[in-house]
């Protein structure tokens, strides 16, 4: 007899929000291979641990994190400016939507349970990809980085409590900065 694994019961909740880019967009892989061809143009060699903790990370960081592991000859605006152009380029038409995004969202939206999303990508960027994949229409509420003062990896937002999710009433979702703990 084979054991059967124990179903998880997840408590009731009032909204679902989630990651743009690599949750609902595979827009990471994409990105991934532009910037270890603009690196090479440029005349630097991306490294899998660089990149790794690039993603997600605000336009700062990744600035800051590059000038860190190529010194300061590393020519950040060219880079920055060479990688959105590629980008837009090869997503105009959209990027690959994660398996089992819409039926979920859709399932969620059928049983009346608000969605958001939360990404530290800009706001026409995210308007753009969302509405590319035919999203853009599933969620109530897009939060990007241009809604917060200090845009940062969503668990870092989370484990520092800068920044919550809160709601006023039911179905109005808007984000509000706290102080840290």
């Amino acid at each position: 007899m084979t054991q059967q694994p124990e179903i998880i019961r997840l408590q009731p909740f009032d909204a679902a929000i989630f990651d743009m880019d690599g949750t609902l967009l595979d827009t990471e892989s994409v990105f991934r291979s532009i910037v270890f061809e603009v690196c090479t143009e440029l005349g630097f060699e991306m490294t899998d641990a660089v990149h790794h903790n690039m993603v997600g990370s605000s336009h700062e960081r990744t600035q800051q994190l590059l000038v860190e592991s190529y010194g300061v000859a590393f020519p950040y605006t060219l880079f920055d400016e060479r990688c959105r152009v590629t980008m837009r380029e090869r997503s105009h038409a959209g990027v690959p939507v994660k398996p089992g995004a819409v039926e979920f969202i859709t399932e969620l939206r059928a049983r009346g349970i608000p969605t958001a999303v939360a990404t530290s990508s800009r706001n026409p960027h995210a308007q753009h990809h969302l509405g590319a994949a035919g999203l853009l229409d599933l969620f109530d509420t897009i939060v990007t980085r241009d809604d917060v003062v200090n845009p940062s990896r969503i668990p870092n937002l989370i484990s520092r409590r800068q920044s919550v999710w809160v709601s006023s009433q039911p179905g109005a979702w808007r984000w509000k900065t706290v102080s840290p703990a």
